[in-house]
């Protein structure tokens, strides 16, 4: 599966480079090799990259002059405005390939990064087989990584995967670069997501003493520790005691009131088109 993402990540970064389109590849294989030292680590199903809005219609235009086209699903105005992403597929025989193209990081319902742009404007260079492709920075695996976790948390799924991402990343920091981390977050308006998820990270895999573990003691202190854990790794237990999502929200909006209220509007407004688009027979 992961050699088949590395193959077709290469023939969408030649599609997407000869038309000149900025973009930007997210996890998968690449980050795998970053965090872990080897492309396969755990199985990738699909491509993950990123695109500005204005330059989301040239991708898709140039990721279906080779073959791809958009999933049914994902056709819809809440999949496109709210959730500012689209499946593309590609059948080749009896093999078949995904590419999740996006111009947003977050769904409805948890704050979205306030520059999304930036995660292309401050890119890196990974080599691929003798080729250089665009990854997002490391500050930015990072955040991605707890923007996973928070809204896997949202959507009440498993998530320890994304959740030993965020250790792997945030245990290659010293302390200035935490500091750093921090002050980056903070300006993204996502420095809660960011505690929520190095909270998770040391919940489930142990961790003190670090600026960042500090900090994140506090973010959504009341749920204890067996019970986020527990929300971590088998969120389908009847035992547990989940937050209201809107409980959540309000901590990761900071407590700010203007902030919560554009989120939960925005969120509400989504919930509206999914239930508008989304149902059965919806179109």
């Amino acid at each position: 599966m992961n050699s088949s993402c590395i193959m077709d990540s290469l023939a969408i970064h030649t599609a997407l480079r000869d038309r000149n389109i900025d973009f930007v590849f997210l996890k998968g294989p690449f980050q795998q090799q970053l965090l872990y030292g080897d492309h396969f680590m755990k199985p990738s199903g699909d491509v993950d990259i990123l695109v500005s809005s204005s330059g989301f219609s040239w991708a898709r235009d140039a990721l279906r002059a080779i073959g791809y086209e958009v999933a049914g699903k994902s056709r819809s105005v809440w999949w496109v405005r709210f959730l500012g992403e689209q499946h593309m597929t590609r059948s080749t025989g009896s093999a078949s390939s995904t590419v999740d193209l996006h111009y947003r990081l977050q769904q409805p319902g948890s704050p979205s990064p306030r520059d999304t742009d930036g995660f292309l404007r401050r890119k890196r260079p990974v080599e691929i087989v003798g080729t250089n492709v665009p990854f997002i920075s490391a500050s930015d695996t990072l955040l991605l990584s707890c923007i996973s976790v928070a809204k896997a948390l949202f959507n009440r799924e498993p998530c320890a995967g994304y959740v030993c991402d965020v250790r792997a990343s945030a245990s290659r920091l010293s302390a200035t670069e935490q500091q750093n981390v921090l002050d980056y977050a903070t300006e993204q308006g996502l420095v809660d997501t960011l505690l929520l998820g190095l909270r998770a990270a040391d919940v489930l895999l142990g961790g003190a003493g670090t600026l960042l573990s500090e900090r994140a003691t506090r973010i959504l202190s009341r749920i204890g520790n067996e019970d986020l854990l527990n929300m971590v790794i088998a969120p389908w237990l009847s035992s547990l005691r989940w937050p209201q999502r809107r409980t959540v929200l309000w901590e990761l909006c900071g407590r700010a009131p203007v902030r919560y209220m554009a989120e939960a509007g925005w969120a509400a407004s989504a919930d509206l088109s999914r239930r508008i688009f989304e149902r059965p027979g919806g179109r």
